[in-house]
């Protein structure tokens, strides 16, 4: 069957069918498919079985490698015993003990399904604990009511949502200073994402971690996309600053949807106060999982290849702008980079991704401006893609020369 009939029945019965990879800028007819038959290391594999590179992993959640033998192992071992049941499964203990074991902060662990549960169950277990209201926040942290609700252009929420959360950037200490001095007398929580997109100043997590003692709140790091995968500890392994409170997800199974709220003993003993629970929380398959993956990450210091790839493919999408002449970097933590553009006076930064992710497309790379490595992607899947950024970069300086 081939991917325009699948989205054909999608449209009939799917709200709001569309490609995983990056809907608003690659053009819905340019060949890549939205709909996959089987996927092995990088790779994803449509039903006529033409092969395409995935740079992009899932948004991140694909660590290893589809069909990895770890992971792949564990989910045969473990699918004939009982996936949901009315118990809990041993694993869940091991899995929090190795978080424990491997995350600064971590004292005590609860689990959730996705980085959205985590990081909402943190705010409300920081305005328990602290009986406040008041939230700054840095970063992305999820679709759930109190952060979605200060996103532009989406509806569904009553105005006093965003009432109590204010918004500073990363490395903007004027700013956070100003936001700490103004609600500190209510001061709940500050949640960031302590690195991705840019990365923190010397001393600016410091200040962080000062001014949340000084005022009382809890600090959290978001770490739903550096755990496990910058460092074996996460950011706070790098930084040496430990928050009160983490979330943590996406790399913990190698997919499977499991995340992590873990914190100082003194703090997750509040959740007494509040609720979080859900009916999957149980779900053993998860656990089992992230037993393996956590255990093969730390055995095999994964971070420190995901690292040594992610710069690797810095470096060939940077020489190529600068090759071409053209203002545009691949930012961010080595693991997961952003690939930016800036606009010019021939071409506005839409139109200039819009081409680099046709040239992608047509080269048989899911188009994706997000760049997560995984443990399988080797040296040519890398080689194949700086090719591919070369190429893109030069059919953008034709589009600039055509316009002079």
């Amino acid at each position: 069957m081939t991917d325009s009939i699948w989205r054909e029945r999608a449209q009939n019965v799917l709200v709001k069918p569309q490609p995983p990879f990056h809907p608003e800028r690659a053009s819905q007819n340019n060949g890549t498919p939205w709909y996959f038959k089987n996927g092995r290391g990088a790779h994803l594999y449509d039903d006529a079985g033409a092969e395409y590179l995935d740079l992009t992993m899932a948004r991140g959640a694909v660590i290893l490698g589809y069909g990895h033998p770890v992971t792949s192992e564990a989910l045969r071992s473990h699918a004939d015993c009982g996936i949901q049941t009315s118990l809990r499964h041993h694993a869940e203990i091991e899995v929090a003990e190795k978080i424990v074991e491997l995350v600064p902060c971590a004292e005590q662990v609860i689990f959730g399904k996705n980085g959205s549960d985590v990081c909402s169950g943190a705010i409300r277990l920081a305005r328990a604990a602290t009986g406040r209201n008041v939230v700054l926040s840095s970063g992305y942290h999820g679709f759930q009511d109190w952060f979605a609700s200060t996103l532009p252009n989406v509806a569904g929420f009553p105005a006093s949502y965003s009432d109590d959360l204010f918004k500073f950037d990363l490395n903007d200490l004027d700013e956070f200073k100003r936001l700490v001095s103004e609600h500190s007398h209510d001061l709940a929580a500050i949640i960031i994402e302590p690195a991705h997109v840019n990365l923190p100043s010397p001393g600016f997590l410091e200040s962080v971690r000062e001014a949340a003692d000084s005022s009382g709140a809890i600090l959290i790091f978001d770490e739903v996309v550096t755990g496990f995968r910058v460092h074996i500890g996460g950011w706070q392994g790098v930084s040496g600053v430990t928050p009160d409170l983490v979330c943590l997800g996406k790399a913990m199974t190698n997919g499977y949807p499991l995340s992590a709220l873990a914190g100082k003993r003194q703090v997750m003993r509040e959740l007494k106060k509040t609720f979080f629970s859900m009916t999957y929380q149980a779900d053993s398959l998860g656990f089992v999982l992230a037993r393996s993956c956590l255990t093969y990450l730390q055995t095999n210091d994964v971070p420190s290849l995901l690292n040594a790839k992610g710069e690797m493919l810095r470096e060939g999408f940077n020489r190529a702008a600068h090759q071409h002449n053209l203002s545009a970097s691949a930012i961010g933590i080595a693991p997961r980079l952003e690939l930016t553009f800036s606009p010019n006076e021939g071409l506005s930064k839409e139109e200039q991704e819009e081409i680099f992710l046709s040239t992608l497309s047509r080269r048989n790379i899911i188009p994706t401006l997000t760049i997560s490595s995984c443990e399988q992607l080797t040296d040519s899947d890398i080689e194949r893609a700086c090719d591919a950024f070369m190429l893109g970069m030069a059919e953008i300086q034709s589009a600039l020369e055509r316009r002079a």
